[in-house]
């Protein structure tokens, strides 16, 4: 006589129970995504593409060529890295307006510090007062260093302008 897979001790299990009944769970849930996954739907057709004419393709011819390896080789992040002297300009893009100097800011005060938490009180004109650090911007001037009394900044042509706290505004 042979002994039966499952008794009737093992369906009194409770155990049993719950692990027959997520059995029966996951096989219904594996023939619903096998179901889902052989059904096709009808796809739409894709609307035709719209023609571009030959005209847009076409670029215009820049000035002076393009130095690419040159472009390349500069350091990206160099601390002397500085705008271009002649600004890029698209094809068609009209020239620029002559560009009027910014006045430079006025130094209110320094503090100088060993650990290089020096810092400077600066203001534009009539804006108001505002604390820099080394690196900072106020306006369109970078600061380059901070010493006892004397701010040096740099605009954006690079040109440096070192402006003295001591001396009074004109």
């Amino acid at each position: 006589m042979s002994t039966p897979f499952i008794t009737r001790e093992m369906l009194r299990d409770r155990l049993l129970k719950v692990a027959a009944l997520l059995c029966g769970v996951a096989l219904a849930v594996l023939v619903v995504a096998v179901v889902g996954a052989v059904r096709v739907e009808a796809v739409a057709a894709a609307p035709t593409p719209v023609m571009i004419p030959d005209s847009a393709l076409r670029f215009m011819a820049v000035e002076g060529g393009v130095d690419l390896a040159g472009a390349v080789a500069l350091d990206l992040f160099a601390d002397d890295r500085q705008a271009p002297l002649k600004r890029y300009k698209l094809p068609g893009e009209a020239d620029d307006m002559p560009r009027v100097p910014a006045p430079p800011p006025v130094v209110l005060g320094t503090a100088i510090a060993d650990d290089g938490g020096s810092f400077a009180i600066c203001q534009l004109s009539g804006g108001a007062s505002t604390v820099v650090r080394l690196g900072a911007r106020i306006g369109e001037y970078l600061v380059v260093a901070i010493e006892r009394g004397r701010v040096t900044f740099r605009n954006a042509d690079g040109e440096r302008l070192s402006v003295d706290a001591t001396k009074p505004v004109p």
